[in-house]
């Protein structure tokens, strides 16, 4: 792709040309954020869609890391194996942030697997289940 997809800005957005949008519908398709095949894909819904990418990437660009202790408890990391913006090696860093154990959840899909109904659901069921103990071992303390 000839696109740095953290270089975007809304005044350029005109000057993208075919294969560019091309290459942003696939992003986009392969990521889940929309459902249209390549055909509906095209540049007015790309300008439509791009603000607000563009909108999050700014915030992404703008964060600023602060070294903070690690915390005191077990974490779970939710990631699609075929995400196209974070690496896994990005997500496995969580688990230098806990000084328990971090629990890596890894499904077969894209950057918004939470899209897809069957994994909303392990993901829901995982987090019920992490509430449930997490507020068992404190009545129990």
């Amino acid at each position: 792709m000839n696109i740095n997809l953290f270089d975007l800005n809304s005044e350029h957005i005109g000057e993208l040309d075919e294969a560019q949008l091309t290459a942003l519908s696939s992003v986009f398709q392969e990521n889940g954020i929309v459902d249209y095949s390549d055909e509906r894909m095209n540049k007015s819904i790309i300008k439509v869609l791009l603000p607000i990418f563009i909108g999050d990437m700014n915030i992404v660009k703008s964060y600023t890391y602060r070294d903070e202790l690690p915390l005191n408890l077990s974490t779970t990391v939710f990631l699609g194996k075929q995400d196209a913006w974070v690496s896994p090696e990005d997500h496995f860093g969580w688990a230098e942030h806990s000084l328990e154990p971090c629990e890596f959840q890894q499904f077969d899909s894209g950057h918004l697997f939470i899209r897809e109904k069957e994994i909303r659901s392990k993901v829901i069921q995982k987090i019920t289940e992490k509430l449930q103990r997490f507020c068992k071992e404190e009545c129990d303390a």
